[in-house]
């Protein structure tokens, strides 16, 4: 599973990585996690998305 549950969400906890994408640690050095992000087709999480985006001019 990844990503928060139903009731760290209704906590308020939440993510701006898809549920598509993978995290894979590559390294822990002095406290520092070294992380890679591989996207295998990621879309934007919906709750993250602007409602709307607009200009006036």
């Amino acid at each position: 599973m990844a990503g928060p549950t139903a009731a760290e969400r209704a906590r308020g906890l939440g993510t701006a990585i898809s549920p598509t994408s993978g995290l894979a640690l590559r390294g822990l050095r002095d406290g520092v996690a070294d992380v890679e992000v591989g996207d295998e087709g990621a879309q934007p999480v919906p709750d993250r998305l602007p409602l709307a985006v607009g200009r006036s001019c």
